[in-house]
Protein backbone atom coordinates (compact mmCIF):
# COMPACT_ATOMS: atom_id res chain seq x y z
CA UNK A 1 0.00 0.00 0.00
CA UNK A 2 1.62 3.68 -0.68
CA UNK A 3 2.00 5.86 2.13
CA UNK A 4 -0.20 8.51 0.70
CA UNK A 5 -2.44 6.70 -0.81
CA UNK A 6 -6.06 8.30 -0.46
CA UNK A 7 -5.07 11.17 1.23
CA UNK A 8 -7.64 13.63 -0.80
CA UNK A 9 -10.39 11.54 0.53
CA UNK A 10 -9.21 11.27 3.85
CA UNK A 11 -9.26 14.54 4.46
CA UNK A 12 -12.53 15.30 3.36
CA UNK A 13 -13.83 12.47 5.55
CA UNK A 14 -11.64 13.86 8.56
CA UNK A 15 -14.68 16.36 9.21
CA UNK A 16 -17.02 15.80 12.14
CA UNK A 17 -15.01 13.17 13.75
CA UNK A 18 -13.49 13.56 17.38
CA UNK A 19 -9.73 11.83 17.13
CA UNK A 20 -8.31 9.49 20.42
CA UNK A 21 -4.18 9.77 19.85
CA UNK A 22 -3.41 7.07 21.09
CA UNK A 23 -0.62 4.23 21.32
CA UNK A 24 -1.08 0.69 19.79
CA UNK A 25 -1.61 -0.62 23.42
CA UNK A 26 -4.31 1.66 23.42
CA UNK A 27 -6.50 0.93 20.10
CA UNK A 28 -6.14 -2.96 21.30
CA UNK A 29 -7.70 -2.40 24.41
CA UNK A 30 -10.24 -0.21 23.23
CA UNK A 31 -11.50 -3.16 20.53
CA UNK A 32 -10.88 -5.38 23.05
CA UNK A 33 -12.95 -3.62 26.46
CA UNK A 34 -15.31 -1.98 23.76
CA UNK A 35 -14.17 0.91 26.32
CA UNK A 36 -12.55 4.02 26.76
CA UNK A 37 -10.68 4.78 29.39
CA UNK A 38 -11.72 8.12 31.55
CA UNK A 39 -8.37 9.37 33.43
CA UNK A 40 -9.30 10.58 37.24
CA UNK A 41 -8.45 14.45 37.17
CA UNK A 42 -6.13 14.41 39.95
CA UNK A 43 -4.04 12.45 37.20
CA UNK A 44 -4.26 14.82 34.27
CA UNK A 45 -1.43 16.42 32.48
CA UNK A 46 -2.59 19.41 33.97
CA UNK A 47 -4.69 18.50 37.35
CA UNK A 48 -5.74 22.71 37.84
CA UNK A 49 -7.81 22.30 34.96
CA UNK A 50 -10.67 21.27 36.70
CA UNK A 51 -10.45 24.20 39.15
CA UNK A 52 -10.66 26.78 36.82
CA UNK A 53 -14.44 26.96 36.95
CA UNK A 54 -14.67 26.32 40.44
CA UNK A 55 -12.52 28.93 41.63
CA UNK A 56 -14.29 31.29 39.07
CA UNK A 57 -17.65 30.46 40.56
CA UNK A 58 -16.59 30.92 44.13
CA UNK A 59 -14.33 34.42 43.29
CA UNK A 60 -17.98 36.11 41.61
CA UNK A 61 -19.66 34.87 44.52
CA UNK A 62 -18.32 36.12 46.99
CA UNK A 63 -18.66 39.69 44.98
CA UNK A 64 -22.17 39.13 44.67
CA UNK A 65 -24.57 42.27 45.45
CA UNK A 66 -27.93 42.25 45.23
CA UNK A 67 -28.15 46.09 44.94
CA UNK A 68 -25.67 46.49 41.92
CA UNK A 69 -25.69 43.15 40.40
CA UNK A 70 -29.24 41.78 40.41
CA UNK A 71 -31.95 43.74 37.84
CA UNK A 72 -35.55 43.20 37.40
CA UNK A 73 -36.45 42.78 40.99
CA UNK A 74 -37.52 45.25 43.56
CA UNK A 75 -38.02 43.05 46.29
CA UNK A 76 -35.02 44.65 48.34
CA UNK A 77 -35.65 48.77 48.04
CA UNK A 78 -37.31 48.58 51.49
CA UNK A 79 -34.96 46.84 53.59
CA UNK A 80 -32.33 48.09 55.30
CA UNK A 81 -28.77 47.92 54.57
CA UNK A 82 -27.92 45.70 57.44
CA UNK A 83 -30.88 43.26 56.31
CA UNK A 84 -29.47 43.54 52.18
CA UNK A 85 -26.11 42.67 54.03
CA UNK A 86 -27.45 40.20 56.09
CA UNK A 87 -29.40 38.10 52.75
CA UNK A 88 -26.26 38.92 50.84
CA UNK A 89 -24.46 36.66 52.84
CA UNK A 90 -27.12 34.04 53.67
CA UNK A 91 -27.05 33.80 49.93
CA UNK A 92 -23.11 33.36 49.53
CA UNK A 93 -23.20 31.16 52.38
CA UNK A 94 -25.66 28.45 50.96
CA UNK A 95 -24.24 28.12 47.17
CA UNK A 96 -20.70 28.20 48.22
CA UNK A 97 -21.59 25.65 50.73
CA UNK A 98 -23.34 23.26 47.33
CA UNK A 99 -19.88 24.36 45.40
CA UNK A 100 -18.11 22.75 48.36
CA UNK A 101 -19.77 19.73 48.29
CA UNK A 102 -20.07 19.48 44.73
CA UNK A 103 -16.11 20.15 44.35
CA UNK A 104 -15.54 16.54 46.78
CA UNK A 105 -17.19 14.90 43.42
CA UNK A 106 -14.52 12.36 41.75
CA UNK A 107 -14.17 13.31 38.01
CA UNK A 108 -12.79 11.21 35.43
CA UNK A 109 -11.75 12.52 32.08
CA UNK A 110 -11.48 11.07 28.59
CA UNK A 111 -9.97 13.45 25.57
CA UNK A 112 -10.40 13.68 22.32
CA UNK A 113 -8.93 16.19 19.53
CA UNK A 114 -12.03 17.80 17.79
CA UNK A 115 -11.77 18.24 14.27
CA UNK A 116 -14.02 20.87 14.03
CA UNK A 117 -13.31 24.34 14.27
CA UNK A 118 -9.65 23.00 13.41
CA UNK A 119 -6.86 25.30 13.32
CA UNK A 120 -3.87 25.01 12.28
CA UNK A 121 -0.68 27.23 11.50
CA UNK A 122 1.90 24.80 10.19
CA UNK A 123 0.56 23.90 6.94
CA UNK A 124 -0.98 21.08 8.63
CA UNK A 125 -4.60 19.90 6.61
CA UNK A 126 -5.56 16.38 8.55
CA UNK A 127 -6.59 17.13 11.96
CA UNK A 128 -6.23 12.85 12.28
CA UNK A 129 -2.51 13.75 11.50
CA UNK A 130 -1.14 16.37 13.72
CA UNK A 131 2.33 16.58 15.11
CA UNK A 132 1.76 18.02 18.44
CA UNK A 133 -1.07 15.20 18.99
CA UNK A 134 1.39 12.66 17.91
CA UNK A 135 4.11 13.51 19.86
CA UNK A 136 1.91 14.41 22.99
CA UNK A 137 0.46 10.80 22.93
CA UNK A 138 1.57 8.69 20.37
CA UNK A 139 4.45 7.51 22.85
CA UNK A 140 6.64 7.86 20.19
CA UNK A 141 6.74 5.47 17.23
CA UNK A 142 3.65 3.68 16.25
CA UNK A 143 1.30 5.75 17.60
CA UNK A 144 -2.37 5.67 16.25
CA UNK A 145 -5.24 7.95 16.08
CA UNK A 146 -8.76 7.00 15.79
CA UNK A 147 -11.84 8.69 14.38
CA UNK A 148 -14.79 8.48 15.91
CA UNK A 149 -18.26 10.03 14.85
CA UNK A 150 -19.12 12.81 16.82
CA UNK A 151 -22.88 13.19 16.55
CA UNK A 152 -23.03 9.10 17.15
CA UNK A 153 -20.50 9.50 20.13
CA UNK A 154 -22.53 12.95 21.88
CA UNK A 155 -25.44 10.55 21.33
CA UNK A 156 -24.01 7.59 23.41
CA UNK A 157 -22.97 9.62 26.45
CA UNK A 158 -26.60 11.40 26.67
CA UNK A 159 -28.67 7.45 26.54
CA UNK A 160 -25.81 6.90 29.44
CA UNK A 161 -26.47 9.57 31.32
CA UNK A 162 -30.17 8.84 31.57
CA UNK A 163 -28.97 5.73 33.40
CA UNK A 164 -29.89 6.08 37.41
CA UNK A 165 -26.29 6.42 39.27
CA UNK A 166 -24.51 7.52 36.12
CA UNK A 167 -23.70 10.95 35.94
CA UNK A 168 -21.45 12.30 32.52
CA UNK A 169 -21.52 14.82 30.18
CA UNK A 170 -19.64 15.70 26.98
CA UNK A 171 -18.71 18.75 25.15
CA UNK A 172 -16.37 20.65 23.35
CA UNK A 173 -13.54 22.48 25.97
CA UNK A 174 -14.25 26.19 26.27
CA UNK A 175 -10.97 28.52 25.94
CA UNK A 176 -11.55 31.65 25.46
CA UNK A 177 -11.15 34.02 28.89
CA UNK A 178 -14.34 35.95 27.81
CA UNK A 179 -16.65 33.70 27.44
CA UNK A 180 -15.50 31.73 30.36
CA UNK A 181 -15.90 34.93 31.91
CA UNK A 182 -19.77 35.54 30.66
CA UNK A 183 -20.97 31.95 31.61
CA UNK A 184 -19.79 32.08 35.15
CA UNK A 185 -20.92 35.86 35.44
CA UNK A 186 -24.30 34.58 33.77
CA UNK A 187 -24.76 31.88 36.64
CA UNK A 188 -24.08 33.85 39.35
CA UNK A 189 -26.98 36.20 38.33
CA UNK A 190 -29.31 33.26 37.71
CA UNK A 191 -28.94 32.92 41.56
CA UNK A 192 -29.34 36.36 42.56
CA UNK A 193 -31.67 37.27 40.95
CA UNK A 194 -33.72 33.88 41.25
CA UNK A 195 -32.88 33.93 45.65
CA UNK A 196 -34.85 37.54 45.50
CA UNK A 197 -37.82 36.66 43.80
CA UNK A 198 -38.33 34.22 46.47
CA UNK A 199 -37.92 37.10 48.74
CA UNK A 200 -40.54 38.89 46.67
CA UNK A 201 -42.57 36.12 47.02
CA UNK A 202 -42.31 35.78 50.59
CA UNK A 203 -42.83 39.33 51.31
CA UNK A 204 -46.16 39.45 49.20
CA UNK A 205 -47.37 36.64 50.86
CA UNK A 206 -46.50 38.43 54.24
CA UNK A 207 -48.04 41.53 53.22
CA UNK A 208 -50.97 40.02 52.25
CA UNK A 209 -51.69 37.82 55.60
CA UNK A 210 -50.96 41.06 57.52
CA UNK A 211 -52.85 42.86 55.58
CA UNK A 212 -56.05 40.18 56.69
CA UNK A 213 -54.79 40.78 60.61
CA UNK A 214 -55.43 44.61 60.05
CA UNK A 215 -59.05 43.76 58.92
CA UNK A 216 -59.40 42.52 62.89
CA UNK A 217 -60.92 45.47 65.53
CA UNK A 218 -58.42 44.22 67.96
CA UNK A 219 -55.73 45.20 65.31
CA UNK A 220 -57.18 48.07 64.12
CA UNK A 221 -57.40 49.79 67.89
CA UNK A 222 -53.81 48.25 68.53
CA UNK A 223 -52.65 51.64 69.53
CA UNK A 224 -55.80 51.77 71.99
CA UNK A 225 -54.74 48.91 73.81
CA UNK A 226 -52.21 48.29 76.82
CA UNK A 227 -48.44 48.43 76.26
CA UNK A 228 -48.38 44.86 77.42
CA UNK A 229 -51.02 43.92 74.48
CA UNK A 230 -48.88 45.90 71.73
CA UNK A 231 -45.68 44.00 71.65
CA UNK A 232 -47.53 40.75 71.46
CA UNK A 233 -49.02 42.16 68.43
CA UNK A 234 -45.55 43.86 66.91
CA UNK A 235 -43.72 40.10 67.70
CA UNK A 236 -47.16 38.43 66.04
CA UNK A 237 -46.84 40.55 62.86
CA UNK A 238 -42.42 40.04 62.95
CA UNK A 239 -42.91 35.93 63.18
CA UNK A 240 -45.46 36.19 60.11
CA UNK A 241 -43.06 37.88 58.06
CA UNK A 242 -40.31 35.70 59.05
CA UNK A 243 -42.30 32.20 58.38
CA UNK A 244 -43.08 33.54 54.86
CA UNK A 245 -39.07 34.34 54.20
CA UNK A 246 -38.13 31.05 55.89
CA UNK A 247 -40.84 29.24 53.63
CA UNK A 248 -38.98 30.55 51.12
CA UNK A 249 -35.20 29.67 51.82
CA UNK A 250 -36.01 25.71 50.93
CA UNK A 251 -37.01 26.36 47.48
CA UNK A 252 -34.40 29.31 47.04
CA UNK A 253 -31.85 25.96 48.28
CA UNK A 254 -33.28 23.97 45.64
CA UNK A 255 -32.84 26.93 42.73
CA UNK A 256 -29.31 27.46 44.26
CA UNK A 257 -28.13 24.01 44.04
CA UNK A 258 -29.74 23.16 40.59
CA UNK A 259 -27.53 26.21 39.22
CA UNK A 260 -24.53 25.63 41.25
CA UNK A 261 -24.79 21.52 40.00
CA UNK A 262 -25.07 23.18 36.34
CA UNK A 263 -22.47 25.12 36.46
CA UNK A 264 -20.02 22.83 38.18
CA UNK A 265 -20.41 20.54 35.53
CA UNK A 266 -19.99 22.89 32.47
CA UNK A 267 -16.61 24.43 34.42
CA UNK A 268 -15.28 20.67 33.80
CA UNK A 269 -14.97 22.15 30.34
CA UNK A 270 -13.19 25.37 30.84
CA UNK A 271 -9.40 25.57 30.06
CA UNK A 272 -6.57 27.58 29.88
CA UNK A 273 -6.31 29.50 26.61
CA UNK A 274 -2.54 28.10 26.91
CA UNK A 275 -4.12 24.94 25.81
CA UNK A 276 -6.31 26.09 23.26
CA UNK A 277 -4.26 24.54 20.10
CA UNK A 278 -5.45 20.85 22.00
CA UNK A 279 -9.25 21.61 20.77
CA UNK A 280 -10.60 18.94 22.79
CA UNK A 281 -13.78 17.68 23.24
CA UNK A 282 -13.93 15.93 26.56
CA UNK A 283 -16.49 13.16 28.04
CA UNK A 284 -16.62 13.83 31.80
CA UNK A 285 -17.70 11.10 33.84
CA UNK A 286 -19.10 12.81 38.06
CA UNK A 287 -19.07 9.90 40.89
CA UNK A 288 -19.43 10.53 44.88
CA UNK A 289 -16.90 8.56 45.80
CA UNK A 290 -15.28 5.51 43.87
CA UNK A 291 -17.56 4.24 41.15
CA UNK A 292 -17.93 0.47 41.37
CA UNK A 293 -16.04 -0.14 37.73
CA UNK A 294 -13.00 2.22 38.74
CA UNK A 295 -9.83 0.60 38.05
CA UNK A 296 -6.12 1.47 37.89
CA UNK A 297 -3.00 1.07 35.93
CA UNK A 298 0.49 2.17 36.38
CA UNK A 299 1.64 5.59 35.62
CA UNK A 300 5.15 7.21 36.18
CA UNK A 301 5.47 8.04 40.06
CA UNK A 302 1.96 6.34 40.92
CA UNK A 303 -1.21 4.13 39.89
CA UNK A 304 -3.18 5.87 37.96
CA UNK A 305 -6.95 5.23 38.51
CA UNK A 306 -9.73 5.45 35.73
CA UNK A 307 -12.82 4.41 34.87
CA UNK A 308 -13.94 2.61 32.03
CA UNK A 309 -16.44 4.07 29.62
CA UNK A 310 -18.58 1.63 27.45
CA UNK A 311 -18.83 2.37 23.64
CA UNK A 312 -21.65 1.16 20.86
CA UNK A 313 -18.40 -0.78 18.89
CA UNK A 314 -18.23 -3.47 16.68
CA UNK A 315 -18.83 -4.75 13.23
CA UNK A 316 -22.70 -2.85 12.80
CA UNK A 317 -21.60 -0.11 15.13
CA UNK A 318 -20.54 2.87 12.87
CA UNK A 319 -18.58 4.85 15.53
CA UNK A 320 -15.36 4.48 14.79
CA UNK A 321 -15.05 5.82 10.87
CA UNK A 322 -10.77 6.18 10.44
CA UNK A 323 -7.73 5.01 11.99
CA UNK A 324 -4.87 7.26 10.88
CA UNK A 325 -1.33 5.28 11.17
CA UNK A 326 1.36 7.80 13.47
CA UNK A 327 4.56 8.19 11.75
CA UNK A 328 6.64 4.86 12.01
CA UNK A 329 10.17 3.43 10.49
CA UNK A 330 7.70 0.87 9.00
CA UNK A 331 4.66 2.50 7.80
CA UNK A 332 3.64 0.00 5.26
CA UNK A 333 3.85 -2.44 7.34
CA UNK A 334 1.76 -0.55 10.77
CA UNK A 335 -0.97 0.23 8.33
CA UNK A 336 -1.05 -3.20 6.69
CA UNK A 337 -1.56 -4.38 10.44
CA UNK A 338 -4.05 -2.39 11.68
CA UNK A 339 -6.08 -3.32 8.32
CA UNK A 340 -5.86 -6.85 9.61
CA UNK A 341 -6.36 -6.16 13.34
CA UNK A 342 -10.32 -4.46 12.02
CA UNK A 343 -10.97 -7.33 9.74
CA UNK A 344 -10.05 -9.83 12.61
CA UNK A 345 -12.52 -7.97 14.69
CA UNK A 346 -15.16 -7.97 12.14
CA UNK A 347 -14.94 -4.74 10.77
CA UNK A 348 -15.86 -4.10 7.26
CA UNK A 349 -12.22 -2.12 6.39
CA UNK A 350 -12.83 0.43 3.84
CA UNK A 351 -10.79 0.25 0.06
CA UNK A 352 -10.28 2.41 -2.70
CA UNK A 353 -12.72 3.92 -4.04
CA UNK A 354 -15.68 2.14 -1.52
CA UNK A 355 -17.74 4.49 0.26
CA UNK A 356 -18.39 2.29 3.47
CA UNK A 357 -15.77 1.05 6.30
CA UNK A 358 -13.35 2.03 8.79
CA UNK A 359 -10.93 4.15 6.70
CA UNK A 360 -7.48 3.50 7.31
CA UNK A 361 -4.57 6.10 6.01
CA UNK A 362 -1.32 6.63 7.17
CA UNK A 363 0.12 9.84 8.78
CA UNK A 364 2.22 11.98 6.26
CA UNK A 365 3.52 14.11 9.19
CA UNK A 366 7.70 13.94 8.71
CA UNK A 367 7.83 13.71 12.55
CA UNK A 368 10.50 10.89 13.55
CA UNK A 369 11.23 9.60 16.67
CA UNK A 370 13.52 6.55 16.00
Amino acid sequence: MKDHESRNSATESATQLLYHYTTQAGLLGILESKSIWATHGLYLNDASELKLGIEMFKQRLAALSVRAGVTGFNALNNRTAADIQEIEELLRKMASSMISGMSKAEVFVASFFDSAGFLSGTGEKDPGDTLEQWRAYSGGSGGLSIGFDKATFGEHIKGLSKVPGYWAMCGSCIYESGTQEALICEAVREIGEGFVKQINIAEMGANAEISMLTEDHVTQTRTQLPSQTQGPMQARWESIADAHFTQRIEPSAHMVSFIAMRTFTKSAFLKNPAFRTENEWRIVRFSYGPPAEIRFRPGQSSLIPYVPIPLPLGPTQSLIRRVVVGPSPRINEAVTAVRLLLKSCGYRVKEAEEAEGVEVVASVNPFRNW
